[in-house]
């Protein structure tokens, strides 16, 4: 078969051995590519079989090989058995192929498919073996495999018999694979060696190195074969396109598009990725968009039929006039309407099933136009005229089935059952291997370009992680300014270096062409579209059979009226019936016409009519015999069957369309994935060029910088040794002089000896055990010059000298090249502690001055006015207080010990107490006389009180338009804001902050907040009167707490305060000493909220995995314990608290704690452990069970955004980040986008509002 294929191609028949061989040493994709390429050419040609059957081997080769990847090892079984029904010689191959198919999946379409390829390879086989005459033992042989496939097949028809009782089982479990995390890159020598030079490289070196010059680029790839014209080639596409994506068919015609559609269009038209009969007229067409919505968008209630037709009769221009306004929505309300809930029922179904159809894709025109024939033929029976029809646009809508009755309406429904809406032929597997394979090879990080085109612009999110997010989309952005791009990246790990070394030189095959790329499951998918092909060509070659029997059926009922015709005109002898004519019909024409389709169909016809079959059949045997049996059938009988037979070939008709739909569907999608596997991302060849370079450029930085300190330590380790040898001649003189002389000269040599510091050997040999890190550079060139003394006496001239320090030397470079690195590290982190030391200090220094001008006597006299008088700022108790896994003093003995106000924010950390404005104050400015001391000098500190002012008030104005803008969000608040009255206050400043409260209360009852301007203006007086009370350099939880203060001055009609109401909680702890049993009994202590510290919510998720955060809040309380007060009799013993709600209020606030040091990844993690629905009842006792409440707000801290505060709330069913001085806001959408939102823009949570669900309601 061989000879015969290639008899006139040697090059051909070579190439077919080629791949032979290449299968044989496992090189399975090249082997695929060639073949591939042989049946470009020789598919259609006879004997072409050899060539399906050597791919459909590779890929079942494949589909072993990938076990562990079970959806990966279906494509490739499923494209095995594509490459089998390419011929029918390759049938019993094919049958056995579907049959494993069919067991993984458990479906029946492929035992189905089996047991129809299974009986069609034993027909071939018994032809052939009629045929052809064989040996003994290929007779044997083919025996075998007969049996086999027999059992195949009895197997399969089992299955299908099974699965009418019982659904079959499949392996469904098996295609769930498991995410494999990637293994640890192992670090070497080179690679720990690059990371500490990256880290001590400055930030603007950094943010250079981003950026690629491409003709440097060029220069560096010039000497590499191939390379410079592919990167010439890859520019030029980038600049003509403004992206990085190329959709290349991976054929042997390796055409490359511009776009997705383009490369659809091309697969086709071009290699059978698509199906369309000869005639347009036989295309199954989908129903369009209108409709749907037409039958998805009405009340379908059943009209009152009678009263509607006599509108019809009566009033035709009116029902005219509204049916022509209301065709367009397909509904009117002016139809009398009818009382039938039998009715009303049906029709419900009716809409679900058409819905369900739609939504499936598969509701066809033709179905559409069966269902609206019922209406019509139901008004014709009411009299109504067929123009009358025409002129109400009854077929025009959906509502016309709502005029049938109970009869019509079932038989509708019953039709529309039997519609199956899924196919289950695997194209989920096939679409989930797909996605696993562009997950492995998509890229992640964006490449920008300038618009001058001198520059690439590497991915700023590397600077920080390697582990960026996905960038499908592939387009270029054009950057006008990189200094700009770059100015808010901040540095952060040495992850880079990892991120350059998977590709550290480029490779010699490079570029590799585009085709070979995931060549293996391309050619899989395309031979899955081209099954499904074949599919649909064998469902519109089914329907065509059963239009042309349902063409005999119209030919019988033709006879049949012709004979009623000619009764008219002959005599009463002359007459014959419907059945004795038929068969008299049959009997002339199977001699003349035995061959013809048209005969065949016929008979079968005549045959289901005469049998009363309720389903076309298209078995010939014994047909003649069975016909004669029915020629004395009455008329009567012989017209009703044949109306049944028309009724069931017409839905069987329906149903081709409905799956040839179904088919289309699995076709498209396979398309698709397909495309997006013959996209290629141009930056696979970018990031194979620009990692080495930018490697080989931080490598010629890092030897720079070792050469350079190597040659300072030289000249230094050679100014000793000058120093020493004149120290040595010095010496060799003052022996001639006397030996009383001679000590004294020697003591005063050794007195006033340089700077070279002879130690003993065990001090030489420190800096090796680690005194590195506090050394200098200095430090270390000295003491690597050190030399032990006795070494110094013990040498006996120049020659000895010199070869010692030469070895000195060497050890000396040594030591320093190894130290380099530690240096480095101890400078960096000694700058940045000296930097945060400096930014704390002057922030205490500005803190004070402001305390000094903001005392007055009226200020004075509010503070002594009230004891809930709170500040913009919370400060923690001292360490008598809660403190995590430690024990504290009974609430009682605290109260005793010093004097708390009513109001506080309670901690995980320790309790929060909110103390007078005055109190934070003077405690803000008071600094440890250490500290002080140890301040750089009056220059640093001067210079931070310069800039600190504008910058802490644009924190303020952003923590308080934040903040605000989260309790504005909260319903309960909206609500219960009109029952409150403000009182009058004698503070004039205060007074205005409140009528500005007042006014935004005003204004939300009202709902002008949301005209353009007003919140800005109310704003804006907001903070003008504010800075005449509060710090400037407040946090929005300080902001917070004063705007709550400020609350108690609303109060309703029952003196409660707004903030009582609202957000005041009232939590008594309880104790039961577990060794003498007392139960203290401690004061209610009323709080805002709690505050958690976020590194512990973080530690805990990360610590227990699926913990919820309510459980976290629990868990962290568990750490806090109490001692039994010995100064009330107690034992002493610590016991665990149990805090027990007496008040819950509709508001809970969180307030977390960050270190302002966090990276993304930690950011990232902690706002994962937050949930935006929580229970209380498990965080406190005494309240219902599921006492849930829900986040409606939250205000952060953003560093990326200019270090200000943002406010994230939901609105309208998804969060929205709200924008500065404005209600308006971007719309960030679920709970899992917020968590990603903050942490890719490095977002803190810092308030959380949660609003009872009930109050939500």
């Amino acid at each position: 078969m061989e000879s015969s294929l290639f008899k006139d191609d040697e090059e051909g028949a070579e190439l077919f051995c080629n791949a032979k061989d290449l299968i044989a040493k496992g090189d399975h994709s090249k082997a695929l590519e060639l073949i591939e390429d042989l049946l470009l050419f020789y598919a259609q040609e006879e004997g072409s079989s050899l060539l399906h059957k050597e791919q459909a081997r590779i890929f079942s080769k494949l589909s072993r090989a990938a076990a562990e990847s079970p959806n990966l090892s279906f494509t490739y079984l499923l494209a095995s058995v594509s490459c089998y029904s390419e011929d029918v010689n390759l049938s019993r191959l094919c049958a056995e192929r579907l049959h494993d198919l069919a067991q993984r999946l458990g479906s029946v379409l492929y035992y189905k498919e089996c047991v129809r390829i299974g009986k069609q390879a034993l027909y071939v086989s018994h032809r052939d073996n009629n045929n052809v005459a064989q040996n003994e033992l290929l007779r044997g042989l083919e025996e075998q495999r007969r049996k086999g496939l027999e059992r195949v097949i009895k197997d399969a028809e089992f299955w299908i018999v099974e699965s009418k009782t019982e659904s079959i089982r499949s392996d469904e479990a098996k295609f769930v694979e498991a995410k494999r995390s990637p293994e640890p890159v192992k670090d070497d020598e080179v690679n720990k060696g690059l990371r500490l030079f990256w880290i001590g490289l400055d930030v603007k070196i950094k943010r250079e190195l981003m950026r690629v010059n491409i003709e440097k680029l060029k220069g560096f790839v010039h000497n590499s074969e191939g390379s410079l014209e592919a990167l010439e080639k890859v520019l030029a596409y980038a600049k003509e396109h403004k992206r990085w994506t190329t959709w290349v068919c991976r054929t042997i015609c390796s055409a490359d598009f511009s776009s997705a559609e383009e490369c659809k269009a091309h697969l086709e038209q071009q290699h059978a990725a698509d199906f369309k009969p000869e005639l347009e007229k036989d295309v199954v067409i989908r129903l369009g968009r209108k409709w749907a919505h037409k039958i998805q968008c009405g009340g379908w209630e059943p009209v009152d039929t009678v009263a509607a037709v006599e509108m019809i009769k009566t009033q035709l221009e009116d029902v005219k006039a509204f049916t022509s306004e209301s065709r367009k929505k397909g509904w009117s309300n002016q139809w009398p309407l009818a009382a039938d809930e039998e009715r009303s029922g049906l029709l419900k179904e009716v809409k679900l099933l058409l819905v369900s159809l739609s939504e499936h894709q598969i509701l066809s025109c033709s179905i559409r136009d069966w269902v609206m024939r019922f209406p019509v033929t139901h008004l014709r029976k009411l009299q109504v005229s067929e123009e009358s029809i025409n002129d109400c646009h009854i077929v025009e809508t959906p509502q016309s089935i709502c005029f049938l009755e109970r009869y019509e309406l079932s038989q509708i429904r019953a039709f529309l059952k039997t519609i199956k809406c899924e196919r289950h032929d695997g194209i989920e597997q096939v679409c989930r291997a797909v996605d696993s394979v562009l997950d492995n090879i998509r890229i992640k990080e964006s490449i920008e370009l300038d618009e001058q085109f001198s520059l690439l612009l590497l991915d700023k999110r590397l600077l920080k992680s390697s582990s960026a997010p996905f960038d499908d989309d592939g387009k270029i952005k054009f950057i006008k300014d990189p200094d700009v791009h770059y100015a808010k990246a901040q540095p952060n790990g040495d992850d880079i270096i990892s991120w350059l070394g998977n590709c550290s030189s480029v490779d010699k095959s490079f570029p590799k062409p585009i085709r070979e790329y995931n060549l293996d499951t391309w050619v899989a998918v395309m031979r899955a579209v081209q099954y499904t092909c074949r599919a649909l060509r064998t469902k519109y070659a089914k329907k065509g059979h059963v239009l042309e029997y349902e063409a005999a059926l119209t030919f019988v009922q033709n006879l049949c009226n012709l004979e009623d015709e000619r009764r008219k005109i002959v005599g009463e002898d002359q007459k014959k019936s419907y059945a004795s004519l038929l068969c008299d019909r049959c009997e002339e024409r199977v001699p003349k016409e035995k061959n013809s389709l048209t005969a065949r169909l016929f008979l079968c016809a005549v045959r289901d009519v005469f049998e009363g079959g309720w389903d076309p059949t298209f078995d010939l045997e014994d047909c003649m015999s069975r016909i004669r049996e029915g020629k004395d059938l009455r008329d009567e009988i012989v017209l009703k069957y044949i109306e049944l037979l028309k009724s069931a070939v017409t839905e069987k008709v329906l149903q081709i369309d409905a799956k040839i739909l179904l088919i289309d569907n699995s076709r498209v999608r396979l398309l698709d994935k397909l495309t997006s596997l013959s996209a290629f991302d141009n930056r696979t060849y970018m990031l194979q060029l620009i990692k080495p370079f930018l490697l080989n450029e931080i490598v010629n930085m890092e030897s720079k910088a070792k050469s350079d300190a190597a040659k300072a330590a030289e000249a230094d380790l050679l100014l000793q040794e000058e120093k020493m040898s004149q120290a040595k001649e010095k010496k060799a003189k003052k022996t001639k002089i006397t030996s009383t002389s001679m000590a004294s000269l020697v003591d005063k040599t050794v007195k006033h000896e340089p700077s070279v510091k002879l130690e003993p050997e065990e001090d030489a040999k420190e800096p090796e055990r680690g005194r590195l890190e506090t050394s200098s550079n200095t430090d270390i060139q000295v003491e690597a010059t050190t030399v032990d003394r006795d070494d110094m006496k013990n040498m006996p001239g120049e020659d000895s000298l010199s070869k010692h320090l030469e070895s000195s030397l060497e050890g000396g470079a040594a030591r320093y090249n190894s130290a380099i690195d530690m240096t480095l590290k101890n400078e960096i982190l000694n700058m940045e502690t000296k930097a945060k030391s400096d930014a704390a200090e002057a922030d205490l220094l500005l803190k004070g001055k402001k305390k000094s001008q903001s005392k007055n006597k009226k200020r004075t006299k509010r503070t002594k006015k009230t004891s809930t008088s709170m500040a913009s700022r919370l400060e923690h108790k001292p360490s008598a207080d809660l403190e995590p896994g430690g024990t504290s003093q009974s609430p009682k003995a605290m109260e005793e010990d010093s004097m708390e106000p009513k109001y506080t924010l309670g901690s995980e950390k320790g309790q929060l107490e909110i103390p007078s404005n005055n109190d934070i104050q003077e405690g803000a400015t008071k600094v440890n006389s250490g500290d002080m001391q140890n301040m750089s000098g009056e220059d640093s500190v001067s210079g931070n009180l310069e800039s600190a002012p504008g910058g802490a008030a644009t924190r303020y104005n952003s923590a308080l338009d934040m903040t605000l803008k989260a309790l504005v969000n909260i319903n309960v608040f909206k609500e219960k804001v009109p029952k409150y009255n403000k009182l009058p206050v004698d503070d004039n400043l205060e007074e205005q902050a409140l009528c500005a409260l007042q006014s935004l209360f005003t204004a939300i009852v009202s709902e002008e907040i949301k005209t353009e301007g007003v919140y800005r203006l109310i704003l804006r007086d907001l903070l003008m009167s504010l800075k005449e009370v509060n710090s400037m350099s407040s946090g929005a939880a300080e902001v917070l707490v004063t705007v709550l203060e400020s609350w108690h001055f609303w109060e309703n009609s029952e003196r409660e305060s707004l903030v009582t109401r609202l957000f005041t909680l009232e939590v008594n702890e309880r104790m039961s000493c577990r060794k003498c049993g007392r139960k203290p009994n401690y004061p209610e202590q009323s709080s805002y909220g709690i505050v958690m510290a976020a590194d512990s919510i973080r530690d805990l998720k990360c610590a227990f995995g699926d913990i919820k955060f309510v459980d976290i809040l629990k868990v962290t309380r568990m750490k806090y314990k109490m001692l039994c007060d010995t100064k009330t009799g107690g034992c002493g013993t610590t016991n665990f608290v149990h805090h027990v709600m007496s008040r819950c209020p509709p508001i809970f606030t969180i307030v977390l704690e960050w270190e302002k040091s966090e990276t993304e990844k930690e950011i990232s993690e902690t706002t994962k452990a937050l949930e935006w629905e929580i229970d209380m009842s498990r965080l406190y006792e005494g309240l219902e069970p599921n006492t849930n409440y829900r986040l409606v707000s939250m205000v952060g801290y953003s560093e990326e955004e200019e270090e200000e505060n943002i406010c994230i709330a939901y609105e309208k069913n998804r969060w929205v980040n709200l924008r500065r001085e404005s209600l308006a806001g971007e719309v960030v959408g679920s709970w899992k986008n917020v968590v990603r939102f903050c942490g890719e823009r490095m977002i803190r949570p810092e308030i959380l509002f949660y609003e009872a669900a009930r109050s939500m309601i």
